[in-house]
């Protein structure tokens, strides 16, 4: 995606930063305006707003703390519904 122009990918010291360029926002914003994006686009909205700002390190301890069982799994193994906790740490 980088050498399309749609993305840019920088290192700050040991962290690879990875952002959106104007072409690329444009085409993420037409996609998700096609019906057939929508329900990607609805849960891409919720992801951002739940853990947009976190680095990838704490992403990942996140998830870690919030469903410890998915470091046994098997990769494609589906995830239950109902285990976890909300976002602010809460039983769901």
């Amino acid at each position: 995606m980088a050498s399309r122009g749609l993305l840019t990918v920088s290192l700050q010291g040991r962290k690879i930063e990875i952002g959106l360029t104007e072409e690329g926002r444009t085409l993420a914003d037409d996609l998700s305006a096609q019906a057939i994006f929508a329900d990607l686009a609805a849960r891409g909205t919720i992801v951002m707003k739940a853990v947009g700002d976190m680095s990838g390190t704490r992403l990942k301890d996140f998830v870690y703390e919030v469903v410890p069982e998915i470091t046994g799994m098997k990769w494609g193994q589906e995830i239950a519904a109902d285990v976890g906790t909300s976002v602010d740490g809460d039983p769901v």
